[in-house]
């Protein structure tokens, strides 16, 4: 059996009228209670507490949407200035691809040049070793010399070495100004 003083204090005291029991009409929520009902005091500063957890909980959604939203449109204006970054980096990329399949095309034919080059020397050197070893032969039965033809030979020794040593740096131009041999014989050549 429960007993007469537990139901009094947890129930309403019936002898009041039911409007000191007021509620929002708003919310719905009991807003005043009357003296002597312990139910509802428990709900009215239950509903309290749960609008102002509802109340801080709405700013605080509020404030971090709001945060949201701005990171979100930094990062799209960022996304967009990236785009347009990458599409002037790759404009660029087509202008430096282009221009070095034009430095290449004149690489193969300075390459080319070269060789060609490379090619009448040995021919000319080849020449000039087959002239001195007749030349020799005269020597051993006449018994002279001839300066102009050994001036030739070395002459000739000598530009091959130079044509070796310099065909993988390109033309150069010396202190006084003028073209050196090889780069006027490979301009004769165009």
């Amino acid at each position: 059996m429960v007993s007469r003083r537990f139901l009094w204090f947890w129930l309403p005291d019936l002898s009041r009228p039911p409007f000191q029991y007021g509620r929002d009409p708003a919310s719905g929520m009991v807003t005043s209670v009357g003296v002597g009902s312990g139910v509802y005091q428990f709900i009215a500063r239950t509903n309290q507490e749960m609008a102002r957890r509802k109340q801080e909980h709405s700013a605080r959604l509020k404030k971090l949407t709001s945060k949201f939203e701005e990171q979100l449109a930094k990062d799209k204006q960022q996304l967009a200035d990236d785009k347009e970054q990458l599409a002037k980096d790759e404009e660029q990329l087509a202008k430096f691809k282009e221009q070095l399949a034009k430095d290449e095309e004149k690489l193969a034919n300075y390459k080319a040049r070269v060789d060609y080059q490379m090619v009448e020397a040995c021919k000319e050197h080849e020449m000039l070793t087959k002239q001195l070893l007749l030349l020799n032969r005269e020597k051993a039965e006449v018994g002279g010399e001839s300066t102009e033809f050994k001036s030739r030979i070395l002459v000739s020794n000598l530009f091959m070495l130079y044509v070796f040593f310099t065909k993988d740096e390109g033309t150069q131009t010396g202190e006084s100004g003028k073209e050196t041999c090889l780069e006027h014989r490979i301009q004769n050549l165009s």
